[in-house]
């Protein structure tokens, strides 16, 4: 009996070591497949150019808050580089955002089309759309200089915005402006057989809200 007993708690301990050993086993295969699956999605041919540190005096600030790479780096990249496939830039910053009772902050990535095939990435929603796509920008802008800064980073003529007025011409209380910009921008874009329409709102002389709206 001690025997029968003993040969039982025996081949108990192989089972369950056996089994340990399987699982154990495919744990690292499970995640090694989703490292490999992961630099897969980095792609062996993509480079990432990071702008340096901001650093006044003893303090350092992270890595990529020097804002010194433009839009007009990245056009020259595909540009002047053969060999560069595509080029898709990125811009990170956070902020708080709200629904209904709930607020919390995240994330906010701003990229181009390119950055889907460039990352292999999937859109589950939505749709990318280029400056080009829009058919309307209107500025709320105490300042004409402000509309230039803006068309020169967009890449779009400034002479193009703001059809019909602005607040240069309307005056510059929020509401109301902003109520009738928005209304001529939508609009415009009708006139112009559907598209997207692009309004930004300042704060202290700069952009301080935008909102993109799709009309079809």
């Amino acid at each position: 009996m001690a025997n029968r007993l003993r040969s039982a708690l025996t081949m108990l301990g192989i089972i369950f070591g056996v089994a340990a050993v399987i699982a154990a086993v495919s744990m690292t295969q499970g995640a090694k497949a989703a490292t490999l699956k992961q630099f897969e999605r980095f792609g062996t041919n993509v480079l990432t150019v990071i702008p340096g540190q901001i650093r006044r005096g003893a303090v350092r600030g992270a890595v990529g808050s020097r804002q010194n790479l433009t839009w007009a780096d990245a056009k020259a990249i595909a540009k002047e580089c053969p060999s560069v496939v595509a080029v898709a830039p990125q811009v990170d910053t956070s902020a708080q955002v709200k629904a209904g009772n709930t607020n919390t902050s995240t994330r906010i990535v701003g990229v181009t089309e390119n950055f889907v095939s460039v990352r292999d990435f999937k859109l589950a929603e939505g749709a990318f759309f280029t400056a080009d796509d829009v058919k309307a920008i209107k500025t709320h802008n105490p300042f004409a200089a402000n509309d230039i800064h803006l068309a020169n980073n967009l890449g779009v003529d400034v002479n193009s915005m703001n059809n019909y007025g602005s607040s240069l011409i309307f005056g510059h209380p929020q509401g109301p402006t902003a109520g009738r910009l928005i209304i001529e921008g939508i609009e415009e874009v009708v006139m112009a057989g559907g598209g997207y329409m692009l309004f930004g709102g300042c704060a202290a002389g700069d952009t301080g809200a935008a909102i993109v709206l799709k009309i079809g």
